[in-house]
């Protein structure tokens, strides 16, 4: 059992995909070992578009990118524990983090391995047989975005 937020912090962060119960068309993804820690898929989803955007395959031809930024509510038991918004892109295919602008890394975009690992987890795609050769990965890589 999970007993602290830290914990549910530590499983966030390094958990991986298959253990958790995966409900995609629910949006509803369930920790195999504490089934009071889940995270919910809020059902608005909000158009969303960057210039760092990469080209996808499905993209549109008027060069409209079907691509979404999305809300998920981390809960245990029925406490909001987070909030966390990635990005949904390539369709319905990959999520992946919101990046940040760093000052110290001369103003290039940045993504933390924690909400990479966050983006793993809740990935509509199926499960690769690496996570370090995931479709998350591919595109953060596409974008250009440093991980750290």
């Amino acid at each position: 059992m999970i007993n602290t937020l830290d914990a549910i912090d530590e499983v966030l962060k390094n958990s991986n995909p298959d253990e958790w119960q995966r409900s995609e068309d629910s949006g509803l993804f369930v920790y195999h070992f504490d089934v009071n820690l889940r995270i919910e898929r809020d059902s608005n989803f909000e158009d969303f578009y960057e210039d760092w955007l990469p080209s996808t395959p499905f993209d549109n031809i008027s060069g409209k990118k079907p691509v979404y930024k999305v809300k998920y509510i981390v809960k245990y038991n029925q406490t909001e524990i987070a909030h966390k918004f990635l990005i949904l892109i390539d369709g319905v295919y990959v999520l992946i983090p919101i990046p940040k602008k760093s000052n110290d890394l001369g103003g290039s975009l940045f993504v933390t391995s924690d909400d990479v690992n966050f983006a793993k987890i809740v990935t509509i795609c199926p499960p690769t047989l690496s996570q370090e050769i995931s479709p998350v990965n591919e595109y953060i890589n596409r974008c250009g975005f440093d991980i750290i």
